[in-house]
Formats: structure tokens, sequence, C-alpha cells
């Protein structure tokens, strides 16, 4: 069975970052006749990982050498307690690992010209011992979330020795209190643990099953909005005649608030060193401002220190924060 993988450049969930690597691994049948794709969110160079007990995997089922669609009229694994057909429809086959062991998944769908012609592979399903959790905008165990916002948290289902597990639809936690969240039980992300955060502010915890990884997330109103940070994933440098992009987000104490929609504003402290302008993504609706998520143009103009104020007029109007990044000379090609 051949594997190869495709990535692009996607929008991800909005809040969480405005670009991030999306992936599709594809394997080849083994009669030749059919190709089986599937998302992958992780490492690229990475390909082939089982599925991981419990999870969810959606194949794109196409013709080999032409990708065009194909529809399947049969989906039927060989093994039901290793790997069973969770359902199929038009080009797409979904499949559920249930227990370790390898299973063949046969597939039988009409092609471009009419004809029905079948194809298959075999899956290998392990048991995921691991659990990485990570917050979106921030590093440390404990960071912010606005309440009653769609938000989420960066997940990696491992084994043992610490290799990734594909898959969706199978989150090893538990919360504390339990309607201190509600997992969005219809996300097929493999990157991210999607949720409602509930109504009321105080800390959730969420812990692993299966390991001891944990995190803590603490609700707050958006008036509690006390001040600026960056985004983990924020470049913080700029050259000279160049332009960044940089992300920030709202902090309540020494916290970043990871998931808070509100719109931003900048002032610009340092306008002989560089120029300082509220960018943003496209909004997902007319009624979005393109400045809510958090993004901030940044032009060199002279080496030196870019300063500037960010503030948070629809959530506290008093809250402010000081941020800089560095301007650097260009380097010569």
């Amino acid at each position: 069975m051949t594997i190869s993988r495709v990535c692009a450049r996607l929008g991800l969930f909005a809040g969480l970052a405005a670009v991030a690597p999306a992936c599709e691994t594809t394997l080849s049948g083994e009669e030749g006749n059919f190709t089986f794709s599937y998302a992958a969110d992780d490492d690229p160079l990475d390909t082939g990982k089982p599925l991981a007990a419990g999870a969810k995997l959606q194949l794109r089922v196409a013709q080999a050498g032409t990708n065009r669609t194909v529809e399947v009229t049969q989906a039927t694994s060989d093994d039901a307690s290793v790997m069973k057909v969770h359902s199929f429809s038009g080009n797409r086959v979904i499949v559920q690992g249930v227990a370790d062991g390898g299973a063949r998944l046969d597939v039988r769908g009409n092609v471009s010209n009419g004809t029905e012609q079948a194809d298959h592979i075999t899956l290998q399903v392990r048991e995921a011992k691991k659990l990485v959790l990570s917050h979106a905008c921030a590093t440390g165990e404990t960071a912010a979330y606005p309440v009653d916002v769609d938000a989420a948290v960066v997940y990696e289902l491992q084994l043992a020795s610490g290799q990734p597990v594909v898959g969706y639809g199978y989150w090893p936690v538990t919360l504390a209190p339990e309607d201190g969240l509600a997992l969005d039980q219809t996300s097929t992300s493999q990157q991210f643990m999607v949720f409602r955060t509930g109504t009321t502010p105080g800390d959730v915890t969420m812990t692993s099953t299966i390991d001891d990884a944990a995190l803590t997330l603490r609700l707050v109103e958006l008036s509690a909005i006390d001040g600026a940070a960056f985004h983990r994933i924020s470049t913080r440098q700029v050259k000279v005649d160049g332009t960044s992009v940089v992300n920030v987000v709202p902090t309540v104490g020494d916290l970043a608030v990871c998931g808070a929609l509100t719109q931003v504003a900048v002032t610009n402290d340092s306008p002989e060193v560089c120029d300082v302008t509220p960018t943003g993504t496209a909004p997902e609706s007319e009624d979005t401002p393109t400045n809510s998520f958090g993004w901030v143009t940044v032009k060199g103009k002279e080496v030196g220190t870019c300063a500037f104020t960010i503030s948070w007029p629809d959530a506290n109007a008093q809250a402010s924060g000081s941020l800089s990044i560095d301007v650097v000379e260009a380097t010569t090609p």
C-alpha cells in the first residue's frame, strides 16, 4: 500500500490561529482502483499512523490516477472487533477503531464511466496511551477563557512510544465541574478539542483518563480583561521596510485569554520606528468586525523597538496593555 501526503494552508477555528497546515494523507488501494484520503492535522512527515481505538476516521474515496469521485455503494470490515464501518455516503466512508489489531476495509463504488469497481486497504488500530494537551493561545497549564463562547484546546493522542495516532471523536478526558464545558460531539478535528464554555466564571479542570495530562481553564467575563499579551505563536520581530502580522490576546491578571473574539484597538507609541494598524482575517459574517481576531500589522521603518498599546473597547474600555517587537535590519539576499 502506497502512502502519500499533500498539504495546503487553510483557515482554522476562529480565534485560535489564522492559518495552520491542513494535510491530507492518501492511501493507495491494494487493487489499484481507488485511493483513500483522510485529513491529517499533525506532522506532515509522519505518515501511515494507526487509528486510535474509539476514534473515527473519514476516508474520501477517489479513482486512482484521475482523483475523480467514487460513489460508494458498499463498505465492509473483515473484523468488526478491531475496526467497524460507522457509515458511508457519497464518496465518503467513516470507520471507527475498536481494539488493537489490523482490519481490512473493502469498498465498492461507481466510477465516472458508470461501472462499479472494488478495492481494499488494511488499517491498523491501536489503543492510545498518552494525551498531549495545550492551550491554543498560551503556554502553561492554566489559561483564561470567556464564559459562554465556542473555544478549543489543542490535543494529540499518542502511543506509549510517543507516536501519534489518528482519528476524531475520542476525547479521553473528565471535566470538573462537569457542566463547566460542553464538548462538541460533532467536531471532526484531529487537532482541536472544541467546546462551549459554561456561563459561570470559575476554574474548570480537564483531566486525561489515560495518563496524567491536565489543563485548567479559568472562565472569566470579558469585563475582567485588564491587559494584553502576545499569542503563543505570534512573531516578535519585523524587518526594516518589511511587514509582520502579530497576534495579540487579552489578559486577566497574568493569564492570557484564549478564544476572546472581541474588537482590538491599537495606539502606536513609536511612530518613528514603525507603523502599526489593527487588521484581521476575513470575517465569518458581515456582523463580525475584521479586527476582532487580535491581529495587528506592523511595518518596520527603522531599527529599534516598536512599542504599541493594545486596548479592548468592546470588552473593558479601561483595559490596555503595552507590547513591543524588535525592528531589525533587512538581510541581504
